[in-house]
C-alpha cells in the first residue's frame, strides 16, 4: 500500500471533521460540494422591503380583497405578464395552498413562479414562501390591521437572489423593481378602495 495507505487514516479523520461541521453525512466526492453549499448560505445577503398603506373600507373587506387570489391579477403591473396557471380555483387561501404563476417582466425571460400560503390568520395575516421561482429565498408576509380610518396594509418581504447575479447591482435593480410593482399595486388600490 506505501504511501497511499498512510494517507488513509487522515482522510477518513477528514470525513468525519466534515460530518460534524456539515451535521450531515459526507460521502466520498460531495464534500466540497457541501461545503461551497454551507459557504454560499452564510454569504447569502437577505433583503428586506416594507409598504404599508392604509385604504378607508373596513377590516372584513380588505381580508375578502386579499384572500381572494382571484385578485392578484388586479393590482399586479401589465408589464409584468403574470398568467395563473394554478390547477385549483379558490376563493380564499388556506394554509398548504399551492399558487403557480407565469411571469414574464417587460416582455424578456419567461419562468415559473410556485408558490405556498404557509401561514394564515383570518382577518390578520397571511404568508406566502415561494416554493420554485427566480430567489433564493422569497417570503411576503401581509399584514392588516383596523385603525380609525379603516384598515392599515403592510407588507413585509424578505428576499435573497440566487448566487452569481451580480451581487449589490442586482439587488439595486431588483429593488426598484418590487418598488415599481407595490407603486403600482398601491395606485391600483386607491383606485380601487379610495
Amino acid at each position: 500500500m506505501g504511501w497511499l495507505g498512510s494517507l488513509l487514516p487522515q482522510v477518513l479523520e477528514f470525513w468525519k471533521i466534515l460530518e460534524k461541521l456539515t451535521c450531515q453525512p459526507v460521502a466520498f466526492g460531495k464534500p466540497l460540494a457541501l461545503s461551497r453549499k454551507i459557504r454560499q448560505n452564510r454569504e447569502m445577503k437577505v433583503y428586506c422591503l416594507i409598504r404599508s398603506q392604509t385604504l378607508p373600507i373596513p377590516l372584513d373587506v380588505a381580508w375578502a380583497f386579499f384572500a381572494n387570489p382571484a385578485n392578484v391579477g388586479q393590482i399586479t403591473p401589465e408589464w409584468v405578464h403574470l398568467r395563473d396557471e394554478s390547477y385549483e380555483l379558490c376563493r380564499e387561501i388556506y394554509p398548504g395552498l399551492l399558487r403557480i404563476y407565469q411571469l414574464k417582466p417587460f416582455g424578456l425571460l419567461k419562468y415559473r413562479w410556485v408558490s405556498e400560503i404557509t401561514h394564515v390568520e383570518p382577518m390578520a395575516y397571511f404568508v406566502e414562501t415561494q416554493k420554485l421561482g427566480p430567489f433564493a429565498l422569497w417570503q411576503h408576509k401581509l399584514l392588516m390591521e383596523a385603525v380609525s380610518n379603516g384598515v392599515e396594509i403592510r407588507d413585509v418581504i424578505h428576499y435573497a437572489l440566487p448566487g452569481g447575479l451580480g451581487g449589490d447591482l442586482a439587488a439595486l435593480l431588483v429593488r426598484s423593481q418590487l418598488e415599481r410593482v407595490w407603486d403600482y399595486r398601491e395606485q391600483m388600490l386607491d383606485e380601487f378602495f379610495g
